[in-house]
């Protein structure tokens, strides 16, 4: 036998067996193990399969500056960007979630965005959805995909504060 981690175990159906797990950075030998049926099929261990797997750091940060304010009976665009950590490489992958809070711990979800060729993903905060005069704070969730990391802006108060305000001028 071998001598390691069982990471998942599954049912053969028509012949095979369709497996998932959580795996994390590092090299790995898989090896299948079939334990046979009594009187019927013989055990059988395949040979390894190496994998390295690297999981990329993501950093998701909000484009709009500090304590933006926004006319609240208009629609606000919100935009966030995802790079992998520590550079200014974008990744081209995934969905990212929006959150408005009012406070603390209530927060409302805005639309997703998905991320585009320039690792931007847009959501909006809708006209009249906000009170007039009142503080919020937007946060933005990389949920992650493939190689990639999820990572996210701080939550609530720690969040992008914005200001939705009942005078709006235009020029």
């Amino acid at each position: 036998g071998y001598t390691g981690d069982t990471i998942t175990s599954g049912v053969v159906t028509d012949g095979y067996a369709y497996l998932s797990s959580i795996i994390y950075n590092g090299s790995y030998n898989f090896i299948a193990e079939y334990e046979g049926v009594l009187n019927q099929f013989t055990p059988s261990i395949s040979d390894g399969y190496y994998v390295d797997v690297n999981i990329i750091n993501t950093t998701t940060t909000l484009t709009i500056v500090d304590d933006f304010s926004f006319c609240y009976h208009t629609d606000f665009d919100i935009t966030a960007r995802i790079t992998q950590s520590g550079s200014s490489i974008v990744v081209p992958l995934g969905i990212v979630q929006f959150r408005l809070y009012s406070d603390n711990d209530n927060y409302i979800d805005l639309p997703s965005g998905i991320i585009d060729i320039d690792g931007l993903a847009s959501s909006v905060i809708e006209a009249a959805s906000t009170t007039p005069g009142a503080d919020y704070w937007i946060q933005a969730i990389y949920l992650g995909q493939d190689c990639f990391n999820v990572s996210q802006t701080p939550i609530g108060l720690l969040g992008k504060p914005v200001h939705s305000s009942a005078v709006c001028l235009s020029w």
